[in-house]
């Protein structure tokens, strides 16, 4: 019993220090800066027609990434386990009377820095603004990784 208490308080303060989650904070060398002069875009723009627009809510979302591994969140210590670090950008698209939609989004929104930022997917999706459910016939996301 004496062992395992000693073991227990010899390697608790070793366990608690591996855990502490050591993940790259959004200041200094690691942040996300957003590039004052953007150069690429991805443009969306339809129609959409014998619905009732006023019912209809579209949402673009721009998912960004860190490309550098150093730029990595540490999910598990103990296991070496990380992912990249994101930064979702989320439009909402309004539709004009006629069911007409049009936006722009820029490709290179945050300059590359260190993390070297990259667009890493798009997806849109159609909701009932009542409902706050996909439209109906509009029941899918889509969604492109680049």
């Amino acid at each position: 019993m004496k062992i395992k208490v000693l073991v227990l308080i010899v390697l608790f303060p070793f366990l608690i220090i591996s855990c502490e989650n050591n993940e790259p904070k959004n200041v200094g060398k690691y942040k996300s800066n957003v590039n004052p002069h953007p150069k690429y875009f991805f443009k969306m723009s339809g129609r959409f027609s014998g619905v009732n627009v006023n019912e209809l809510s579209l949402r673009m979302k721009m998912i960004y990434y860190a490309a550098n591994k150093k730029c990595n969140i540490n999910i598990n210590n103990i296991e070496g386990v990380s992912v990249k670090k994101t930064v979702d950008v989320v439009s909402l698209i309004e539709l004009n009377e006629k069911g007409y939609f049009k936006k722009t989004v820029p490709i290179d929104k945050y300059e590359s820095s260190y993390c070297d930022w990259n667009v890493g997917s798009f997806s849109y999706s159609v909701k009932n603004k009542v409902t706050k459910k996909l439209a109906k016939g509009y029941r899918h996301k889509y969604r492109a990784f680049f």
